[in-house]
């Protein structure tokens, strides 16, 4: 049996492939407009604005990990 350090590699290869996926998804102009939309919809209240600032910061950090590797 595998230990789970074995594995880990395998599975820090599948995730930044899966991140890559997503990022090339939508071109920059269109992660910029979704970015730009959140903005938009966090004005509509308290609860719109967390959900904006957190689907905002995955899109950051999608491109700060796509960045580094």
């Amino acid at each position: 049996m595998l230990s789970p350090k074995k594995l880990s590699p395998l599975i820090d290869s599948n995730k930044m492939s899966m991140f890559n996926n997503i990022k090339e998804f939508f071109s920059e102009d269109e992660w910029n407009a979704i970015s730009s939309a959140m903005r938009d919809y966090a004005d509509y209240g308290e609860d719109e604005a967390n959900v904006a600032d957190s689907i905002d910061s995955k899109i950051s950090n999608l491109y700060k990990l796509m960045e580094t590797k």
